[in-house]
């Protein structure tokens, strides 16, 4: 992800990606990274069916970050060592359980209505496929 003053440890770790820099990334990859699917050269942006294959593998279970708890607490029942075993409680102090709707209109505000319509079109199929509706976004 380069920027115009990425630095050459910026550009081997990306630690210091801005969210609009990594939106520029994918909706317009460097050549050396493009093959015929701008979406292949990492699997971190990697649309989600494309990795777990939804229409071929018979999941019994789909979780959803949004509903972690609850979801983990009926794939411990499911498997039968909910009395033994329990997801680890998040510590309410913690700035990333907070106001996550605010920090997320603020990250989407710096981003183009244009690319925010193509982040979602590359996207569709994973927000049809795992029961999200991109209009929330």
């Amino acid at each position: 992800m380069r920027g115009a003053n990425a630095t050459e440890r910026s550009l081997e770790h990306g630690h210091d990606v801005q969210f609009h820099e990594m939106i520029s990334y994918l909706l317009d990859p460097p050549p050396n990274t493009r093959s015929g699917d701008r979406l292949t050269a990492d699997n971190h942006w990697r649309p989600a069916y494309r990795l777990c294959h939804p229409c071929y593998v018979r999941y019994d279970f789909i979780g959803h970050f949004e509903t972690l708890r609850e979801d983990a607490q009926a794939v411990l029942e499911a498997i039968g060592v909910a009395d033994r075993v329990r997801f680890p409680d998040t510590d309410p102090n913690n700035h990333w359980t907070k106001n996550t709707g605010e920090v997320a209109a603020q990250i989407l505000a710096g981003i183009s209505d244009e690319q925010l319509s193509r982040v979602k079109q590359l996207y569709a199929a994973d927000f049809e496929l795992f029961g999200y509706d991109p209009d929330t976004l």
